[in-house]
């Protein structure tokens, strides 16, 4: 049992659980860095892949830098849960973190709860809409006391299903939302992703990464972020397309007006 062997307790939880919507997300990281990286300077918190290290593409979430998930990515199951009946609903965010000595290890860092729900209009991937929600309520976690787990796989369980991971999803939300709130590091999480997007949406950004990473100035043997920008057909200059203000869809949606969805109505 998650709480106590009181029955009367269980039942208690098996109601609340009953009114849950819980999926886990699956989102690229950065690796870790060399220590004296000037560019990543913590490698005990694991942002998403904001430097295309691994070379999927998937740079654009979680969005860290205001706490907000939208159907951009994981289309089907941001929107199953935006048009829910169920009164509490949480996206639990889960990683593969990869070491300079090459292993990896997967790690749950923290969640969202589904909040204000909205609707942003806007021309992108030939799409005109997106929906999306802001957390009402969030935790994410250090690296260290990030939750260790076995799974590896980038489906997208939730506690509605029957797979093994399926049914851990309501423990470790539970230990997620029990945990002393000091160990919610979400405001480096945030502090940390607009530090980076800073550097890669301006141009002294841009010259200090060059500085650093390139023109001989890390010395690092292992950075597999200086394996990127050598890599052919790549470079600084690739990856700051991605950074453009009217590409990167988070500034895109950054500079559009939010139109908020009523609760009472179906979306989909």
């Amino acid at each position: 049992m998650l709480f106590t062997k009181n029955p009367y307790k269980k039942i208690l939880r098996d109601k609340i659980w009953l009114n849950m919507f819980v999926f886990l997300f699956y989102y690229y990281s950065l690796p870790e860095f060399p220590e004296k990286c000037k560019v990543v300077l913590r490698n005990d918190i694991i942002l998403r892949d904001l430097l295309l290290c691994s070379g999927k593409f998937h740079y654009e979430y979680p969005r860290f830098e205001n706490f907000s998930y939208d159907d951009i990515c994981h289309n089907d199951q941001v929107r199953k849960l935006l048009n829910s009946d169920e009164e509490e609903k949480y996206i639990i965010l889960y990683s593969r973190y990869k070491f300079l000595n090459d292993s990896k290890e997967s790690y749950i860092t923290g969640y969202f709860k589904v909040g204000e729900k909205y609707k942003r209009k806007y021309n992108y991937l030939k799409t005109k809409e997106s929906y999306g929600f802001s957390a009402s309520e969030y935790c994410l976690i250090k690296r260290n006391e990030a939750f260790k787990i076995d799974y590896t796989g980038q489906g997208v369980p939730s506690n509605k299903g029957d797979g093994e991971m399926s049914k851990k999803l309501e423990l470790y939300l539970d230990k997620l939302k029990n945990l002393n709130p000091k160990n919610n590091v979400s405001d480096i999480y945030k502090s940390e992703t607009n530090r980076i997007l800073n550097l890669l949406s301006s141009d002294n950004g841009l010259d200090f990464i060059k500085t650093n990473c390139t023109n001989g100035g890390c010395k690092e043997k292992k950075c597999y972020f200086r394996s990127v920008l050598n890599r052919k057909g790549y470079g600084l200059e690739y990856i700051k397309h991605f950074y453009d203000p009217d590409y990167h869809i988070g500034f895109i949606f950054d500079r559009l007006e939010k139109d908020p969805l009523q609760e009472s109505k179906k979306m989909f």
